[in-house]
């Protein structure tokens, strides 16, 4: 199944533009409040629990979730399993640890 994704670039400047954006951080909850800290007004939500995110983001059919994780791979593969059952979703290339370079 294809998805999009969006290079750290792109998702600094369409984050910089609008604050409100949705963007869903898929690690661990230790990783969402570590170091590489996390996108201000992301979800956290966990890839173990991606299924029942789904549920939750039914309603938001046309507006473009993004999502991330610490370096891409977690965030490539929630979005493949979003798309897949009919979310708008985005991945975040090169994750946290971009968005802090």
């Amino acid at each position: 199944m294809m998805y999009s994704s969006v290079s750290i670039m792109e998702f600094k400047n369409i984050y910089s533009q609008n604050k409100k954006i949705h963007v869903i951080d898929v690690r661990t909850l230790i990783e969402f409040y570590g170091p590489l800290g996390h996108v201000k007004n992301a979800i956290h939500r966990p890839l173990s629990e991606i299924n029942k995110t789904i549920f939750d983001l039914k309603n938001a059919i046309n507006i473009p979730i993004y999502v991330i994780c610490r370096s891409g791979d977690r965030s490539k593969h929630a979005t493949e399993i979003l798309v897949e059952n009919g979310i708008y979703a985005i991945n975040v290339e090169g994750g946290m640890k971009a968005w802090n370079q």
